[in-house]
């Protein structure tokens, strides 16, 4: 595929722009790209600049397509969706854009992504303030020390629900020293197994096996 990319350098007006870039010579404009050129050009344009990304598109679609090509080029690929919301009084709801959107947060926060793509509507969306989000952040590592009671309690102001079982994001589980929760920015859950105060072991698993 890389290949395939380089083959841009060989065009006068694409060597222009790149340089243009490199000078700053922005915002620039490029017009006369057929719809399915786009991902190509823009991973390109990002390869040779060595620049992570954020591109804006109208629609949602187009964007998830958008996204999808780019992922044949770069192994962090994010997509940052709309909030979806409910205007009606109902028992339980799907969070899933909530938890993708704070997944792509936690990623740009610690510049752990190659390229964001998004839609007007999702940016002009509230988020919290960045003081808020950073206390929410707990960094815990194996052979660490936490308060396991502390732990469960942040959890419970965060929003999490305590179930007997874990099995969908925003979940957290507690048997005797052990701790399952299953965060947004992870496709399984975190299992923390406690000794006193120690993280004696620390790992994911698979809430089917």
């Amino acid at each position: 595929m890389d290949n395939l990319l380089k083959q841009f350098s060989l065009d006068n007006e694409y060597r222009s722009f790149i340089k243009g870039f490199e000078e700053g010579h922005i915002p620039t404009v490029v017009y006369g790209m057929c719809d399915s050129s786009r991902p190509f050009f823009v991973a390109a344009a990002l390869k040779d600049l060595n620049k992570k990304g954020v591109i804006l598109v109208s629609e949602e679609k187009e964007a998830q397509a958008i996204a999808e090509h780019l992922r044949m080029f770069f192994n962090k690929v994010l997509y940052y969706p709309s909030r979806d919301f409910v205007f009606e009084n109902v028992n339980a709801y799907s969070r899933e854009w909530e938890h993708e959107r704070l997944s792509v947060q936690y990623a740009v926060k610690n510049n752990d992504y190659d390229i964001v793509v998004t839609v007007p509507d999702a940016l002009m969306q509230y988020v919290m303030p960045t003081k808020v989000f950073d206390s929410y952040c707990i960094n815990l590592s194996y052979g660490g020390t936490a308060s396991q009671t502390e732990l469960c309690r942040l959890l419970e102001q965060m929003g999490y629900s305590r179930t007997e079982i874990v099995e969908g994001v925003g979940q957290f589980s507690v048997r005797g020293g052990i701790v399952d929760v299953f965060t947004p920015n992870y496709q399984y859950p975190v299992r923390i197994d406690f000794f006193g105060d120690e993280i004696d072991l620390m790992g994911i698993f698979d809430t089917v096996s």
